[in-house]
């Protein structure tokens, strides 16, 4: 299922959704985020210590999120509000804007690029420069851990939104397209261990779990002869995937 703020600014994304996901969309009101929804994640990384996360997105327009940055109401509010109610949280900038010749911050208009002035008539000039919304931004994802997208229109806003929520509805351990063994493009601070490079190919565990497996054992020969019970000590692996764990590294080929 999936929530949609029923005030003025979110509620007409209830139909696209629909057009596009075949799930329940409500209204209702949300005291911070626009859509909210839960999905899968890795074992143990909601705050109930679950791995059923509450996924919380935020919509702004350019203008509003300019606006925003000056009167630090999302910094100073909505996001630590958003950081309490849900385990991710993601805001989608809607607009269109690049740099001018000197840094200003430039938007789309149907005359084609203009200075963004939020001014609005006022004879004190509220403008920006390009660095300010990015290196906003910027501290929004590496200091705060928001996840934030840039969406050119509203329906590729509802794309995005419609993208996240199917995404989160598939299991943590399936999502292998990034994987690092496969694709050799994990950024590491060292070399992979040869027994991570093993666990991780382990059905069950996969990239993310191998990690936990690689700090529990000293070796590839003391994880090939791990017991059931001494699978089961490891976080995330429960007795059922700890017998298929079992089974696999002991069963002839």
């Amino acid at each position: 299922m999936i929530l949609i703020d029923s005030r003025v600014g979110s509620n007409h994304l209830v139909e696209p959704l629909r057009r596009r996901l075949h799930c329940d969309i409500e209204l209702a009101h949300l005291e911070s985020a626009d859509v909210a929804f839960e999905g899968f994640g890795p074992a143990l990384a909601a705050k109930d210590g679950g791995n059923m996360l509450r996924i919380g997105i935020e919509l702004k327009v350019l203008g509003d999120m300019l606006g925003s940055m000056r009167s630090e109401r999302f910094a100073g509010s909505q996001l630590v509000r958003m950081s309490e109610d849900y385990d991710i949280s993601i805001l989608i900038i809607q607009g269109h804007w690049q740099p001018g010749e000197s840094g200003q911050l430039l938007t789309l208009t149907r005359n084609g690029w203009k200075v963004m002035d939020l001014s609005k008539g006022s004879s004190v000039s509220n403008c920006f420069q390009y660095a300010e919304l990015f290196k906003h931004v910027l501290s929004l994802s590496l200091i705060n851990g928001l996840i934030v997208l840039r969406s050119s229109t509203e329906l590729e806003t509802v794309w995005q939104i419609a993208d996240t929520y199917t995404w989160f509805q598939k299991p943590w351990e399936d999502h292998q397209s990034t994987d690092a063994i496969k694709l050799q493009s994990e950024v590491t601070f060292g070399k992979i261990s040869l027994l991570r490079k093993m666990a991780a190919e382990i059905p069950s565990i996969g990239w993310v779990r191998s990690a936990a497996v690689e700090k529990a054992f000293l070796s590839v020969s003391h994880m090939t002869n791990a017991s059931e019970q001494t699978w089961m000590t490891i976080e995330g692996i429960g007795p059922t995937l700890a017998r298929k764990i079992w089974i696999a590294l002991h069963e002839e080929k």
